[in-house]
């Protein structure tokens, strides 16, 4: 799965290169990263990976447009979102407290849930250390 490849493209490609790019290179999967710039660029990204056969898997971050588009489109990708770790006794209670966490923050908030999908949920624990966890059952609402 290509992760992470539109903000850190040392070429900037548009989405039709990036989408032939990730298909010469046999990869069928993306998790789309993006930045401010890309958000014109959602939905010919989303045309893009239809035409060259591409699933769209994961969305990093929260964005209407992005969530618009996949209503549109009908796609349900997983959300993930980074976010701080909990200070809690147990790793029970720190994926607790970071599902409750993601919920309030992510495409969830304040609505009602219209189908579930697992969403990641990186933790940091502020000393450079990045650890990801899976967190199941969170709605996602796309």
């Amino acid at each position: 799965m290509a992760w992470c490849i539109v903000p850190f493209d040392a070429k900037k490609r548009g989405p039709a290169e990036r989408a032939e790019m990730l298909k010469g290179l046999g990869l069928k999967r993306v998790a789309y990263d993006w930045r401010e710039q890309h958000v014109k660029e959602f939905e010919e990204e989303i045309l893009q990976y239809k035409k060259h056969g591409l699933e769209f898997f994961a969305f990093w971050g929260v964005h209407d447009e992005a969530f618009a588009l996949f209503e549109k489109y009908k796609l349900h990708p997983q959300i993930w979102l980074t976010l701080p770790s909990p200070k809690a006794e147990t790793q029970e209670a720190r994926v607790a407290a970071a599902a409750a966490r993601a919920r309030r923050r992510g495409p969830a908030a304040g609505r009602e849930p219209q189908r579930r999908e697992p969403v990641a949920a990186g933790a940091s624990d502020g000393s450079g250390t990045f650890a990801t966890t899976f967190v199941h059952n969170l709605c996602t609402f796309v």
